[in-house]
């Protein structure tokens, strides 16, 4: 059950992260380049919904797997909980922010009907999920931090002991 749940948690990962990295550094670039960031905003006002919908989903494996594997050190626990929830409420702060830059965007005519506005939030969107990605990285170094440690200790576990109280070992 630890190795499915922890396979889960990595393809939800791969998919979310991997696919906004992807998107932000690949497909965002070569997309405003061959069409222009008009046009371009049509495609990611839609993509930007399923990032966050795989976000959802993966911050809710993330979630179960901190639950089912606490980290040894209490603080390293503490800061996996503080981690997980910055990247939650960095995920409503851009799901509450994508209908109000979307109410901005009139995809049908390729216009932003308030540009001053809409440069002040699309900023505050992109920061908001810059800093979603680099929390998310932190967390991600931190829940193999712990998922080494568990196995170290499961495997001290099952080792047979090579000394025993009667025999004096020298190193």
């Amino acid at each position: 059950m630890v190795l499915l749940r922890r396979l889960l948690l990595l393809l939800l990962l791969m998919f979310w992260q991997g696919g906004f990295t992807f998107y932000a550094a690949v497909v965002v670039p070569i997309g405003t380049d061959r069409l222009g960031s008009i046009q371009q905003g049509t495609i990611t006002r839609q993509v930007t919904n399923a990032i966050n919908v795989a976000g959802a989903v993966a911050l809710s494996a993330w979630a179960w797997d901190i639950a089912a594997d606490p980290a040894r050190a209490r603080n390293r626990q503490q800061v996996r909980w503080v981690l997980w929830v910055s990247l939650a409420l960095l995920l409503a702060a851009l799901v509450w922010l994508h209908p109000r830059l979307d109410a901005l965007f009139d995809a049908e005519n390729l216009r932003v009907l308030d540009m001053d506005t809409f440069t002040v939030l699309h900023r505050w969107y992109l920061w908001l999920g810059t800093g979603q990605w680099a929390g998310a990285i932190v967390l991600i170094f931190s829940t193999l931090q712990t998922w080494r440690d568990t196995d170290h200790r499961a495997s001290q576990a099952r080792m047979p002991s090579t000394t025993s109280p009667w025999t004096s070992v020298r190193r």
